[in-house]
């Protein structure tokens, strides 16, 4: 019998207002919605192994849409094609949304780097991601990082 294999995944949410100009017509103002990101913590307390799992991370839409190169899980109410199995990255909404995954993901990095280890910085590395939509959340995230510490040193 196969056993199960539970993950100690780090989650951070993060809530915003969506702006009026992004409400459908009729919606309540001041509506929010949420955006998660999770990645595994470094297991080994080894410093030469402390990097990012080599995951196939899938972004998700409350189901999982499709990888696109990160090595963190994130999910928000995307606007998805009629298939789900892609996103309409000229979406307005969208677009603000990638900017909220961006807040998320370097509060993320910033209040979990301890458990991160050397991790955090292979998370923002944008080589692997092709599309210059989901490249630009990782340039957003680490201007919002800024000089913060966030690779533990000696």
């Amino acid at each position: 019998m196969d056993s199960i294999q539970e993950l100690p995944y780090l989650v951070h949410r993060k809530r915003a207002s969506v702006p009026e100009s992004l409400l459908p017509k009729g919606s309540r103002e001041g509506a929010e919605e949420e955006v998660a990101i999770a990645f595994l913590p470094t297991c080994s307390d080894d410093a030469a192994d402390q990097s990012a799992p080599e995951i196939e991370a899938a972004v998700f839409c409350f189901l999982p849409v499709r990888p696109v190169g990160f090595r963190f899980l994130l999910h928000a109410p995307w606007a998805l094609t009629s298939n789900r199995e892609d996103f309409h990255l000229e979406d307005p909404k969208n677009c603000w949304l990638r900017g909220v995954a961006a807040e998320a993901l370097a509060e993320a990095i910033a209040r979990f780097g301890a458990e991160l280890g050397g991790q955090a910085l292979a998370l923002l590395d944008g080589r692997r991601v092709l599309e210059p939509f989901w490249r630009r959340l990782l340039e957003q995230a680490s201007l919002a990082l800024g000089d913060a510490p966030i690779v533990p040193v000696e």
